[in-house]
């Protein structure tokens, strides 16, 4: 009497790879679509934070902080710094900071392409009272 052998054919194999090939094909665009909108959520709460800062650094100083790094230095009157330090932005280049005017400023975000000047970048503009 001959041992059947268990197994699977090659046509169920290759079922069941085409229906993981299914899957993924539909997963990943989706996975990844919201992985960059996590990312773009991320540099726009960063911003604020940064902002948040700024606009600190400007009631207790009188004037807007030359650059972010002035916002890390601790404060003569409270020993404490307003941020710990600055993020880099999620695509892993820094924000970059201007002072605009006397009172106004913004903080900008190249975004995912990581250029700056193009339609994908992030601003937190703020104008503090005049």
């Amino acid at each position: 009497m001959e041992a059947r052998q268990r197994g699977f054919t090659l046509l169920e194999l290759m079922v069941v790879v085409l229906i993981l090939g299914m899957l993924v094909a539909i997963v990943v665009p989706n996975v990844r679509r919201h992985i960059e909108k996590a990312r773009i959520s991320t540099a726009k709460t960063d911003m604020a934070t940064m902002g948040n800062a700024v606009q600190v650094f400007e009631m207790e100083n009188k004037k807007l902080p030359i650059s972010l790094e002035a916002l890390t230095e601790p404060d003569p009157m409270l020993g404490e710094a307003l941020l710990a330090y600055i993020p880099s932005d999620p695509w892993d280049q820094p924000y970059e900071y201007r002072r605009l005017s006397r009172r106004k400023y913004e903080i900008l975000c190249s975004g995912p392409d990581g250029e700056s000047g193009t339609q994908d970048d992030l601003r937190h503009p703020i104008v503090l009272r005049e």
